[in-house]
């Protein structure tokens, strides 16, 4: 004979699951749970990070101690603390995955010769050798690479940034077979690319020493500037260095606004805060302070704060492989892994809560 009360409450139970289920889902999609899950102490002050995205890496620069620092995210520890140079500025990953390339200034001396991009094979972690910059003056001041873009195979992008007062001259390399291919622009910001190598976007020196937004097409040697727009605040341009690209090419941001990459009149919206990381699809930003959602720029006009950052800092890099944030925290120089967890993992959870109840149940009965 059926037992319908037994029946009844079973299917109560059902559903709550259900909806519980329901509501991690949703809860995920607002990107409301990014949680820290572990953390590397560094034993340095990293500048700044890069996740590998072929290897359980990631690089950091440490610039006091003049080292490179490999950390292996799946033992958490700092595996290798290689040297490239005096000063290493900034570094990115080659368009085949196997090279790193270093800006950094040599022997350290500043004399014509001493400035150069080093090249760390990331398959051995040692370092292959050195591209010499050109001797070129500005101001009395040595061209240098501060800022360095990996293009398309066989390219990279760099810039003297800030050192040179009037003139942060960008400058394409050929790394087949290492040649400077000379300058394209006074670009002077830390550069981002498109994921297909063919749009270049940092600051440049529009007249004198003012800057505005650039975006260059670098799919061929023949560099053009295809976008421009007068921002920062008119006339200066440089008040920000945090430009960030989604990884699907389609949100740029830069200061506190985020652009459209294809089209930098049109712009989604102002954040209270800078912004130094965009998740893959730019539906979510990463602040020094907060983490926020950019869908609501469209039907609320601002961005809807989420949650705080575990960590609060400027130093981040955003892996879409594996949807973490990395981010160095200079207070205990450790760097954290902020990471949301997957729709699938929380649905196993619930559906694995639904099977235990249903079981207590059982035995109840």
């Amino acid at each position: 004979m059926l037992n319908l009360r037994k029946i009844s409450y079973r299917l109560a139970v059902y559903f709550w699951c259900l909806a519980v289920i329901a509501w991690m889902g949703t809860s995920i999609a607002n990107a409301s749970t990014w949680y820290s899950a572990g953390s590397v102490y560094l034993g340095a002050n990293a500048t700044q990070v890069m996740a590998d995205p072929n290897r359980p890496y990631v690089y950091a620069i440490d610039r006091i101690n003049n080292k490179i620092l490999f950390i292996n995210t799946t033992t958490k520890t700092v595996t290798k603390r290689l040297y490239v140079g005096k000063d290493p500025t900034d570094f990115d990953i080659d368009a085949s995955g196997n090279y790193l390339y270093v800006g950094h200034k040599g022997s350290g001396s500043g004399a014509p010769g001493s400035f150069k991009i080093g090249t760390v094979n990331l398959n051995t972690q040692t370092k292959t050798g050195d591209f010499t910059i050109p001797v070129e003056y500005h101001n009395s001041s040595l061209l240098r690479a501060v800022n360095v873009t990996a293009g398309r195979q066989g390219r990279l992008y760099y810039n003297a940034g800030y050192d040179l007062w009037n003139g942060g001259s960008g400058h394409a390399v050929n790394t087949d077979t290492w040649t400077d291919l000379g300058s394209f622009a006074g670009v002077k910001s830390p550069m981002v690319i498109s994921s297909d190598k063919s749009r270049l976007y940092g600051q440049y020196i529009y007249s004198g020493n003012l800057g505005e937004m650039g975006v260059w097409d670098v799919s061929t040697d023949s560099i053009n500037r295809v976008d421009q727009l007068r921002f920062s605040p008119y006339p200066y341009g440089w008040d920000y260095d945090n430009y960030s690209l989604s990884g699907n090419d389609q949100y740029l941001a830069y200061g506190n606004v985020l652009f459209d990459a294809g089209n930098l009149l049109n712009q989604y919206g102002v954040f209270p805060e800078n912004i130094y990381q965009l998740s893959f699809d730019g539906s979510i930003a990463f602040g020094n302070t907060s983490i926020w959602d950019t869908t609501t720029f469209l039907t609320e006009g601002d961005a809807t704060w989420l949650q705080d950052m575990p960590v609060h800092t400027t130093i981040m890099d955003f892996d879409a492989q594996s949807n973490t944030l990395y981010s160095f925290n200079p207070s205990d120089q450790r760097l954290y892994m902020v990471v949301v967890p997957e729709p699938s993992t929380l649905l196993l959870l619930g559906s694995g809560l639904l099977g235990i109840i249903m079981r207590k149940r059982r035995r109840i009965a």
